[in-house]
Formats: C-alpha cells, structure tokens, sequence
C-alpha cells in the first residue's frame, strides 16, 4: 500500500470513547478518538454524570506520535470493560484531559467497536515502528 493511500485510510478512522469515573465519579468524559497523519487526536466534552445537564463545549488534545510510549487494547470479560490504554512520554502530552492519570490514559470503548480498536492500535503502533526506524537511521547518518 502506498503511504499516501496508508495516510488516508489512517485519518478516516475515529473511536467513539468514554472515561467514566471522572471527579470521583461525578462526571464523565464522552468522545472521539481519531488518528491524523502523525497524531492521536481527541475530541471530547466532559458532563457530569449525575443528571447530564452540566456539559463543557467539545475541547481537542493531540498527542503526537513522538510522545506514545505505547498504546494497547485490553479486552473486558464477557465483551464488557473493553479499554484502549495510551501511555505517554511526558505529563505534558496528556495534560488538559481528564480522566488521565500521569502519563496513562485509559479510554472505555463499547463491544462492539472492539474491532475498530484493534485497528487503530494495530495502525498506531506501526506508525510508531515506523518513526523509531526513521530516529535510528537518522541517529546512523550523524
């Protein structure tokens, strides 16, 4: 495949999400994981869980690739629990999204968009491969 073609197909895909559990359970965070070209972008508002009423306006966090340490999709028991795992670089790529702990995200994601999980991480992690090749062949020519 070629990487225009790659890169096409990369920013189509997007995940819905949900980080529940967020100020001690009192709120929620609902959205959309998408890939771009060299990023995982997510978007998302944060309600509370309590009546629905309180929502904030939809707010962006991109982490590049350069700052995944590793991404990996855990499946749950009996098709429940399906959670998508980001471990990041530095606090500063995960910064202004909640529901993150230090430098680990951890997103819900419904059975039945396991498949489409799969894909992603499958994607991501090439593409990660990809760049540390690129760093070491760069590191090489030094």
């Amino acid at each position: 495949m070629h990487s225009h073609a790659r890169q096409s197909s990369i920013q189509t895909m997007s995940l819905p999400f949900v980080i529940d559990d967020v100020y001690a359970g009192f709120a929620e965070v609902r959205g959309v994981l998408r890939l771009e070209q060299q990023a995982v972008v997510l978007e998302f508002k944060l309600q509370d869980s309590v009546l629905n009423v309180l929502k904030t306006d939809v707010t962006s966090v991109t982490i590049p690739f350069d700052q995944i340490e590793q991404l990996v999709f855990r499946k749950g028991w009996f098709g429940f629990g399906n959670r998508l795992c980001l471990r990041a670089k530095s606090l500063k790529a995960l910064e202004g999204l909640p529901g993150s702990h230090d430098v680990e995200l951890v997103i819900e994601v419904a059975r039945k968009d396991r498949p489409l999980a799969h894909e992603i991480v499958s994607k991501v992690n090439y593409q990660l491969s990809e760049y540390h090749l690129k760093m070491l062949e760069h590191d090489k020519a030094k």
